[in-house]
């Protein structure tokens, strides 16, 4: 293992080094040849080193701007620029330092735990025909998963990015998020300007890990979490290794893929996530950026004696979504996930968030025997869509015959309770923007709920293909904590894959 000096890097003429001397003259570590700045914003170039006033000029695409050298380090401001390059970046200092290929566009943070960490070479469809993920026009670049216990100023990168930014036409592509390349390649399509991808994510953390100190103990009063800081899944430790060294420089905004290590408290989860999506933007000092986010997938065991702590999270998720400005454990089709975090962040940066939303309940009536739930946000109409969930690891989705399947046609996912509040399985059919719900055990209905347990096949959908959230009509408060075995102490299971 390299000493903690040798993770110490400088930027030398495009080239990569390892700085022996903490002193010397470096870009930030984000800095590299094939980079992507931040269109439409001003552009920020900073760094350590040198002799304290000491002037550094930074040159980029006819723009030129100065700054000087504290104790601290340095930074120069350029003007915005418009989507473009290849441009050179050169930087005159104590040395010269020159980086090539430099793109202009829009640059994603993609962050969270496992399920965004985990990395094409992962994915079957990558395996199966990776010359299919290529797009020189995105640019990305892996940060190491390094906590600390205080802020730290510059960024530690991935051993497979040692050289510093890729472009999705090389072998580092695999190593790559996959839910993030899928999106960045969508977005890439779409909008024909460059992308920039940032992954910054670790297994196993919960949403405190993420979030700065401030922030953690504004929402959380377990001092028992507090008081373990140098615990990987406890508070702010990410934050400040991976996230606040990039709080300096524009992005377009954030994808984010986490909430398995918080699913035995739902209450505290929604907090937490309103302030680590506050924070962030505070960071940012822009209180609209973008911040997309992906609920929690069907998980085929359960969690705590219900079976339903996923649920309390995937509402408190939608809670959040619905008031926020602007959204296996570990199932294999990434590629889906991240084609619908595509989708909505293309409808909501064109002005039209709805193009990218499933079914939303709008309305409940009980009747003798039966519940009517009206929805909007159908699109062309409701229907039962097929799901298919793999139960064997590595294989393709829908290629496994003991898959678990929801078929085409055949609504599932519902249940409906009487007064007592117990609630059964139940039978539902569509009949124009409404779901009728019923069950031979329940003659009088009084709530209903969907999707509404750790794993689940519901299918409700409509035309255009995005499915509805869990939801529920009854009024039970959101259990404050819930009794389990955290899911990674729990041995591997089998995961569900989702298509």
């Amino acid at each position: 293992m390299l000493p903690r000096l040798a993770l110490l890097f400088f930027l030398f003429s495009g080239a990569f080094l390892f700085a022996e001397d903490p002193a010397a003259f470096r870009a930030h570590g984000i800095f590299s040849d094939r980079m992507v700045l931040q269109r439409d914003k001003e552009i920020v170039v900073a760094g350590f080193g040198g002799p304290a006033g000491t002037t550094v000029t930074a040159e980029l695409a006819g723009h030129q701007s100065s700054g000087q050298i504290t104790a601290t380090g340095w930074r120069v401001v350029l003007p915005p620029l418009p989507a473009g390059g290849p441009h050179r970046l050169v930087i005159e200092g104590p040395s010269r330092l020159v980086f090539e290929d430099v793109l202009v566009g829009d640059v994603w943070l993609a962050s969270g735990q496992s399920n965004m960490h985990m990395r094409l070479r992962a994915v079957p469809e990558y395996t199966a025909a990776p010359e299919k993920f290529t797009n020189p026009r995105v640019r990305f670049i892996r940060l190491g998963g390094r906590p600390t216990p205080a802020p730290s100023p510059d960024i530690e990168r991935a051993k497979e990015f040692a050289g510093g930014w890729a472009e999705g036409s090389t072998s580092q592509t695999k190593e790559i998020s996959a839910v993030g390349w899928v999106f960045a390649d969508r977005l890439q399509r779409e909008f024909d300007v460059p992308i920039g991808l940032i992954h910054a994510a670790h297994g196993a953390t919960r949403n405190e890990a993420w979030m700065p100190e401030h922030a953690v103990r504004a929402v959380s009063p377990d001092e028992k979490i507090l008081a373990k800081p140098t615990d990987a899944k406890n508070p702010w430790i990410f934050y400040n290794g991976l996230i606040a060294p990039l709080t300096a420089f524009p992005l377009k905004g954030f994808i984010w893929y986490q909430g398995e290590a918080n699913g035995h408290s739902p209450v505290r989860y929604e907090a937490a996530l309103r302030g680590l999506i506050r924070s962030w933007r505070e960071a940012w000092r822009d209180d609209a950026l973008p911040f997309y986010f992906v609920q929690l997938p069907a998980y085929p065991f359960g969690m705590d004696r219900t079976g339903e702590s996923w649920a309390w999270v995937r509402e408190a998720q939608a809670k959040v979504a619905a008031t926020e400005p602007f959204e296996d454990i570990h199932p294999l089709a990434k590629s889906e996930v991240g084609r619908r975090l595509a989708a909505v962040a293309i409808a909501d940066l064109r002005g039209d968030r709805a193009q990218a939303e499933g079914p939303a309940l709008a309305g409940a009536t009980f009747e003798s025997g039966q519940a009517v739930l009206t929805f909007a946000n159908t699109r062309g109409g409701l229907l039962a869509k097929q799901v298919v969930m793999n139960r064997k690891k590595g294989l393709p989705p829908q290629a496994d015959p003991e898959a678990l399947r929801a078929k085409d046609g055949v609504l599932t996912g519902f249940t409906v309770a009487g007064a007592d509040g117990k609630y059964h399985e139940a039978e539902a059919e569509i009949r124009g923007d409404q779901v009728i719900v019923r069950s031979a055990q329940v003659a009088k209905p009084a709530s209903v709920r969907y999707g509404w347990a750790n794993f689940t096949l519901a299918n409700l959908a409509n035309a255009a293909g995005f499915f509805a959230s869990p939801f529920r009509t009854d009024s039970a408060p959101m259990p404050d904590a819930l009794k389990q075995t955290p899911y990674w102490a729990r041995g591997q299971g089998t995961a569900a894959v989702a298509e």
